[in-house]
């Protein structure tokens, strides 16, 4: 059961970033996307936050969509997933201080049951340990970063290892899983839809998985990758008046809605 919540995480995490490739920054305590900052804790958005252009929602249809809710400091507390007509998933976040401490995800996906993380930290070293309400799931992941808060490597229990490769500015170009491997470009000097979210950028590869197409910093123009087939994916957006995208259309995809704060 195990190795099934494993490969499910596992899962998700590949269909998230293979729909998604550069120019921005990030630093291993304090800051946030916006300044260049990676901080190992700490965001905004549909909850107390005063900052605009931070995200809310982002739609791919009337059956599956995203909600984000931010405390006053940008930090996202609370991540629901509309997965499909049956599914579905909510994560809170807990901080203490500027360090994201624990995170909490009910739904019944991948697992209808709570499950438990606690991270834990040691030099360039994020661990995350989890559970579920019932004890009969339990496990561990391994993160390191580089010297600049990027995620470089994650170690699995089950012994799958991901790689994370980045270009000159920090943006996510590659990510290599065994055989698997993505590629990706963007569009530069472009605000990313998650620019202002005052989260680790860890946190979004590796725990929440990089919402849509790692745009973190800039927005994604291509994603390449060699499963089975080599697929291919270009994506073009529509922006608001603030040049954050709006809509984002990905060749043989759904596009997708985003909808921001004030």
């Amino acid at each position: 059961m195990k190795k099934l919540l494993l490969v499910a995480f596992l899962a998700s995490s590949l269909m998230s970033l293979q729909s998604c490739g550069g120019d921005d920054n990030v630093a291993l305590s304090g800051g946030s996307n916006n300044d260049g900052g990676n901080n190992v804790g700490g965001n905004n958005g549909g909850g107390n936050t005063t900052t605009a252009n931070l995200p809310t929602k982002i739609i791919r249809d009337y059956r599956r969509y995203e909600t984000f809710k931010y405390d006053d400091q940008d930090r996202i507390i609370l991540h629901s997933s509309k997965l499909d007509n049956y599914r579905w998933q909510n994560i809170s976040f807990k901080y203490s201080n500027d360090t994201l401490v624990s995170m909490q995800s009910v739904g019944d996906w991948p697992t209808k049951d709570t499950i438990f993380y606690t991270f834990i930290y040691s030099s360039n070293e994020v661990r995350y340990d989890y559970t579920t309400s019932k004890g009969n799931i339990s496990g561990y992941a391994i993160m390191k970063l580089d010297n600049n808060g990027l995620l470089v490597e994650d170690l699995l229990e089950n012994g799958i290892k991901r790689e994370y490769f980045y270009d000159s500015n920090n943006n996510l170009i590659k990510i290599k899983v065994g055989n698997w491997e993505g590629n990706y470009s963007y569009y530069a000097n472009t605000n990313g839809i998650f620019k202002n979210v005052n989260m680790p950028q860890w946190a979004f590869y590796s725990v929440i998985y990089a919402r849509p197409q790692n745009s973190i910093f800039n927005n994604m123009s291509r994603s390449v990758n060699n499963s089975s087939t080599q697929n291919t994916f270009n994506y073009t957006y529509k922006y608001n008046s603030n040049g954050y995208p709006v809509i984002m259309y990905g060749e043989g995809q759904d596009d997708l809605d985003v909808e921001y704060t004030n």
